[in-house]
């Protein structure tokens, strides 16, 4: 419902286009009282740290390392720094100060060791954390540990630059509010919109900051399911790289109402992050899944998908039914070819639909503005300015349809008002014409030409008068 509309809010660390941009800290939620403190910390570290192939048993224990380096980082922060939680920047800076070198960690594990908690499970979870970090540099520094330095550096990174340093330093009270905005409908009954929004050229430097603010986005809606239904749009969602956080909890989500709504290129993308388990487990869950301008192997794959039909074979001699031969409903060149849009919905047979563009629909067009990027931004700002003027009127005059059957109405006693316009100069100009010819008539019974000769020669210059005013319209005629 209209009524239902609430703000829209930017997340804009680069500030495209000028727009202003809101702060958020993704560790917000983190509480050091918290009986899942250690899940959740646990949850953030698979946001920053992306898993690599796992082809031997190295592997996985390197990536096991990995996480537990981070966790514990970021327990001994939120103890620290309570009631206050730290944000990405405090979590980088205490990184690189404490790993400089073996001597430092070591001293580090031990005021981790000396840290109070009141909560015995909490203090024993750290205390296991702090003596596998110091396990590892016992014998010295060596691979592992430069390694595990070296992998969280480069995820960590884009938060030396000022822009996304500043857009992660919010305070806790005013990062939860935004969450219950979005997900609880807190404060007011809107129902709020919220963009984020950096350069396509960024991708590689946003990566981690947008995997963190995602991973604290889905540990809110699962833990305080979420009052409104909401919906996850994520524009080239392979870039994200792998992202279990979001594959594993899409279905139980979805049981709240949540919904995401993935958009790639192609799903050897999806093979490449996830394999080919995970691509089929990604697929399989989303009950719409929408193809066009698709090739190769993602072709192949809708093809595969729509199956097969009998075709029955005609004896061209005899024009008998002599066999069948299955074949598949589109070939891999015809989903190639097509300019529809190939849709699966859930287990129906798939549905092709046309390809139109939001600006020619007539029920979003008028609520559409000129994209930015195309038009630049006084076009955009225009637009919103009226887009904001019509929802008046419609809060006025009730619903949007209402308002549409209103607009008809008004746009059809137009069309009447015009030809009543029409009709009426009409008039005026028979009316016109029969004064004239009134003085005409006095003019001749002045004069005495009232004989039946001159009256049929008055009358036969008046027809010829008539019809070069009015035409030989009968209606007309009939009216003079």
């Amino acid at each position: 419902e209209l009524e239902g509309v609430g703000n829209t809010y930017i997340l804009n660390p680069w500030k495209i286009f000028g727009m202003n941009t809101i702060k958020y800290n993704p560790f917000c939620s983190l509480d050091a009282y918290s009986d899942t403190l250690y899940d959740d910390c646990c949850d953030f570290a698979d946001a920053i740290y992306e898993p690599k192939d796992k082809q031997s048993d190295t592997g996985e224990h390197f990536d096991e390392l990995a996480r537990d380096f981070i966790c514990t980082f970021l327990m001994y922060l939120t103890i620290k720094n309570y009631p206050e939680p730290p944000n990405p920047v405090d979590l980088l800076d205490e990184f690189v100060e404490r790993t400089i070198s073996a001597k430092e960690l070591k001293a580090f594990v031990d005021e981790i060791l000396g840290l109070v908690h009141p909560d015995a499970y909490t203090k024993r979870t750290l205390n296991q954390c702090a003596m596998a970090m110091l396990k590892l540099v016992s014998d010295g520094e060596n691979k592992e540990f430069q390694g595990v330095c070296t992998t969280f550096i480069r995820a960590m990174k884009s938060f030396r630059g000022k822009t996304l340093a500043q857009s992660v330093i919010a305070s806790k009270k005013e990062s939860r509010d935004l969450l219950g905005l979005l997900f609880q409908g807190q404060y007011d009954k809107g129902n709020h919109d919220l963009y984020i929004s950096f350069p396509q050229n960024r991708m590689e430097r946003a990566r981690t900051w947008l995997r963190l603010v995602l991973t604290s986005f889905i540990r809110d809606n699962m833990n305080r399911p979420p009052k409104n239904p909401v919906l996850f749009v994520l524009d080239e969602f392979p870039q994200l790289g792998s992202f279990n956080t979001i594959v594993k909890n899409a279905a139980y989500l979805r049981g709240f109402h949540v919904r995401f709504w993935f958009i790639g290129q192609n799903i050897g993308q999806l093979k490449s992050n996830y394999g080919d388990e995970g691509r089929q487990t990604i697929m399989e869950n989303c009950t719409v899944r929408q193809f066009f301008n698709v090739t190769d192997e993602t072709a192949k794959y809708v093809s595969e998908k729509m199956g097969k039909e009998q075709q029955i074979i005609k004896d061209p001699r005899t024009m008998e039914y002599r066999s069948t031969k299955e074949s598949y409903v589109m070939t891999r060149t015809e989903v190639e070819r097509t300019p529809d849009i190939i849709n699966f919905i859930g287990n129906e047979p798939p549905i092709l639909t046309k390809k139109v563009p939001y600006y020619e629909l007539g029920v979003t067009y008028r609520r559409a503005c000129p994209n930015p990027l195309i038009h630049g931004l006084e076009e955009f700002k225009k637009a919103e300015n009226l887009n904001r003027f019509t929802y008046n009127i419609q809060k006025i005059h009730g619903s949007h349809e209402a308002h549409q059957e209103y607009r008809l109405r008004i746009n059809a006693a137009y069309q009447k008002i015009e030809k009543a316009q029409n009709r009426l100069e009409e008039v005026e100009a028979m009316l016109e014409y029969k004064k004239m010819e009134k003085a005409e008539f006095d003019r001749c019974k002045a004069l005495g030409m009232h004989t039946g000769e001159h009256y049929l020669m008055e009358w036969s210059e008046r027809e010829k008068r008539i019809e070069k005013e009015f035409g030989t319209n009968s209606e007309n005629r009939e009216v003079v």
